[in-house]
């Protein structure tokens, strides 16, 4: 196939093609996401491609929970978590359905579960025509307990004490 392409294709200049000049002229939006913009080949163009697609749908989703917040700022005070994760899936939905083939980052923004850890972090990779899955596990967060009774007087520990313990 490559021999073919070589054979009969036509070389087109890196500068004249539709896509080169779209992700030039996204230069300033790598820039303001951190990434340093320098396109000298085909294998970067297409990379900046993926980028650019993610800075995208990154901003997509961003819009959608302004859009969420400012909608409900009114009741949401009232909602418990369930009651606001299911009305900020629904009003996402639709962006989650559009989104580009890449590989995304999710962070979890709060976690209002007590003993839970906050922060979890995964990656998913989306396909085009499949239902792409990210979970993202908690840990619990244990901690450890050693009672000790001691006399008063003699301030030595006291054996064979028994103890009921009761979480507040």
């Amino acid at each position: 196939m490559i021999k073919l392409l070589k054979k009969y294709g036509v070389e087109l200049k890196l500068k004249k093609c539709d896509l080169f000049r779209l992700i030039e002229g996204q230069k300033d939006t790598f820039l303001e996401d951190g990434f340093a913009f320098k396109m000298t080949n085909e294998e970067e163009m297409f990379k900046y491609e993926v980028i650019l697609n993610g800075i995208y749908n990154k901003t997509k989703i961003e819009g959608e929970y302004k859009r969420f917040v400012y909608e409900t700022q009114d009741a949401i005070q009232y909602l418990n978590y369930e009651e606001k994760q299911k009305m900020f899936n629904s009003i996402i939905s639709e962006t989650l359905k559009n989104l580009k083939q890449g590989t995304y980052t999710i962070t979890e923004l709060s976690n209002p579960h007590y003993g839970y850890t906050v922060m979890a972090t995964g990656s998913v990779k989306v396909k085009g025509g499949m239902k792409n899955t990210c979970t993202l596990g908690n840990q619990k967060q244990t901690g450890n307990l050693k009672i000790i009774k001691q006399d008063a007087d003699s301030e030595k520990n006291l054996e064979g004490v028994s103890f009921k313990i009761k979480k507040n």
